[in-house]
């Protein structure tokens, strides 16, 4: 069974900027069990992202900068060349969400179709594993199981690094290989073929029943590196109505991206309410139960408010920055 751990960096706060990736092959035998890297399964090159343009706060988290990488291949030409030596592999990231939602979208800019592949996800998967962690950052658990990583964001030690993960992973889940841990914990490999994406899942695989989106708040993690300087860091949202900029579901992701936390309706902890339109065919005195609810709450002194579709988005456009960095 053959894998490669796959890590990207970023250049700005989109998707298509990639600007380095690194790579870890291994294969795992299947009989013994025994895990096989190789010096020559490593793979690390700089990308030149479109124009060449960079943002400052991903410079500083990675420490690549436009001179390095003003006479690098563009994306295509890069993945074209470890593309070859992937066939078969199983890709493992950590926060698979993020490192192939850039591999998807410099492909998309480049014009260039990546050949089918399936993936899983170390962090999603470690979070499962083991529920007691206080955070699961890669450098986190990295020194949690004495993983050796020089440097964090570098494209090639955080692929190792997450390789070493889904080794300890297995070890958590009584298993031999990443997949058959993934099976354990209930998840769905992801894939890429013709075109189409499935993500690393244990989510239903039946369409939503009944009235409204479902949505299983506690299934959504970060698609990036977390802001903890961001305004919404560690508040407590929850949502009623219909918003007209973005479903619910995108409207729990952006709270989750910013290291808040989602909810199917308000608690005594819930900082907001983000009230959309009401259906007041569905409703008595104008008010949903969400509402009544959150009203009721803030009556005893939690603390809840209760905020329309616009002001939810102005917290956003305040803090807005660096959470989408590789």
């Amino acid at each position: 069974m053959r894998f490669a751990a796959i890590d990207f960096e970023t250049a700005t706060e989109k998707r298509s900027s990639a600007c380095a990736v690194g790579a870890v092959l291994f294969e795992v035998d299947d009989t013994t069990g025994v895990w096989q890297f190789s010096p020559e399964g490593v793979f690390y090159e700089l990308v030149r992202p479109p124009n060449n343009s960079f943002w400052h706060l991903t410079i500083d988290i990675h420490g690549i900068t436009p001179d390095m990488t003003a006479d690098a291949d563009p994306f295509d030409r890069v993945w074209s060349r470890l593309e070859e030596r992937l066939d078969g592999h199983t890709l493992i990231a950590h926060n698979a969400a993020f490192d192939i939602s850039v591999l998807r979208n410099a492909a998309d800019l480049c014009d260039f179709a990546p050949k089918p592949f399936e993936f899983l996800c170390t962090y999603r998967l470690a979070k499962s594993t083991f529920p007691t962690m206080f955070s699961y950052r890669l450098d986190v658990l990295a020194e949690h199981f004495e993983i050796e990583l020089p440097a964090h964001h570098h494209a090639a030690w955080d692929a190792a690094a997450a390789a070493q993960l889904a080794s300890r992973i297995c070890e958590g889940n009584g298993v031999q290989d990443p997949v058959s841990a993934s099976l354990a914990q209930g998840f769905r490999l992801g894939y890429f073929r013709d075109g189409e994406y499935g993500p690393f899942s244990n989510a239903a695989a039946s369409a939503p029943h009944g009235r409204g989106e479902h949505i299983r708040f506690r299934d959504l993690v970060p698609t990036g590196d977390v802001d903890e300087s961001h305004p919404v860091y560690g508040l407590s949202f929850a949502f009623t109505g219909t918003l007209t900029s973005m479903s619910r579901k995108e409207a729990a992701q952006l709270v989750i991206d910013c290291g808040g936390e989602a909810h199917a309706g308000p608690t005594r902890t819930t900082n907001f309410l983000v009230v959309g339109i009401t259906d007041f065919s569905k409703v008595r005195d104008g008010m949903s139960g969400k509402m009544k609810k959150a009203r009721d709450l803030a009556d005893s002194g939690t603390g809840i408010e209760i905020i329309d579709e616009a002001e939810f988005l102005r917290l956003f456009s305040a803090g807005s920055g660096s959470q989408e960095s590789g």
